[in-house]
């Protein structure tokens, strides 16, 4: 699993979702194996870490699991974390200036 989701990564997909399949009838192929919430779980911390701007994670999580409202809100939070940092460094540079003379 962690060599799928690098690759994602590797060709620059940002948005992830894991989810369990649910057998919705008798009629509809048997579910193979259940899988525990401690791995949806660690399957997010590693997509997280590994840049993805959205993960979603977890046993009834759906492809479209509010993908388009988490991308946008995911991306806001970036932005102003980035202007933040900008924010620092130039806040930093003026306080050295003041020492330099």
């Amino acid at each position: 699993m962690q060599l799928l989701i690098a690759e994602l990564r590797n060709v620059d997909v940002d948005v992830v979702t894991f989810g369990q399949y649910m057998r919705p009838t008798k009629r509809h192929m048997k579910v193979v194996e259940y899988v525990t919430p401690e791995k949806f779980e660690a399957w997010k911390r590693f997509a997280e870490g590994m840049g993805f701007l959205y993960v979603a994670s977890g046993p009834l999580v759906r492809s479209s699991y509010k993908a388009g409202e988490a991308f946008i809100e995911n991306v806001l939070k970036q932005r102003k974390r980035e202007s933040q940092n900008v924010e620092d460094i130039n806040g930093i540079e003026n306080v050295k200036h003041l020492f330099a003379n």
